[in-house]
């Protein structure tokens, strides 16, 4: 009975040991196409997220849609802007996580934005992810060639490419390139720009199809629901005409 318990005990030992083993060597998700858990929860997602600094919520800016001459036009009326700078996606229905992992060997952070439908009791999902990479060594329209193949080879369709303007400051503009894959599910936006004599940080935005959709419908909702709203507070101070 005694060799029994000791062989348990090793046994169970061993067991403890390999399981801490698995949990040292699990990484957070990058994100990486093909592998994005688009339409699950904030909880579900972070726990893809175990040894990665994790930080935000509040915060929806997503300024790269801003400062990309056209890029604007693909994400319509979902996108706001304080005085043409700023822009942002709608703070009441969307939250935004900040990543970082010092392991990564060529991600500086990932932003994933969550959204949650306006009027309907559901928590929020992943719609949306935005990936800004170590620049390498080269000039921006190499960097973007070599990054354009290695993506097309991925996806197996080609992108569309436009030379567009990179906004530095307000009045310092950069040339740039932008790279669209179009597919039934997602769409994969590739952005370098200029950076003095090299190139700039490349970032990559990954959009879910049908969650995109979602947040368009629910940012109408929530804008007609709150003219109504503002309408019915004017109809209330016009009673003291």
């Amino acid at each position: 009975m005694k060799k029994l318990i000791i062989i348990s005990l090793v046994l169970f030992s061993f067991a403890i040991a390999v399981n801490a083993q698995d949990q040292t060597v699990q990484e957070p998700i990058m994100f990486n196409y093909g592998q994005i858990p688009f339409g699950k929860s904030i909880d579900e997602v972070l726990t893809l997220l175990q040894g990665a600094i994790v930080t935000g919520g509040d915060d929806v800016s997503i300024d790269t849609i801003g400062e990309y001459e056209g890029l604007l036009e693909y994400f319509a009326v979902g996108i706001y802007s304080r005085w043409g700078f700023e822009s942002y996606l709608n703070s009441k229905l969307v939250k935004k996580y900040s990543v970082t992992y010092e392991a990564w060997a060529n991600i500086k952070w990932i932003n994933i934005y969550f959204f949650k439908e306006f009027g309907v009791d559901s928590g929020y999902v992943l719609f949306l992810v935005k990936k800004v990479l170590k620049a390498p060594a080269g000039s921006y329209e190499n960097v973007f060639k070599g990054m354009k193949t290695t993506i097309t080879k991925t996806v197996k369709i080609e992108p569309t490419v436009f030379q567009v303007k990179y906004q530095r400051t307000i009045d310092l503009y950069e040339p740039a390139y932008m790279g669209i894959w179009k597919t039934k599910y997602s769409k994969v936006f590739l952005l370098v720009h200029n950076d003095l004599w090299t190139s700039g940080d490349p970032e990559l935005l990954y959009v879910d199809n049908k969650g995109w959709d979602k947040y368009l419908r629910s940012c109408n909702a929530y804008e007609l629901e709150k003219k109504r709203k503002e309408e019915e507070e004017g109809k209330g101070v016009g009673e003291s005409f």
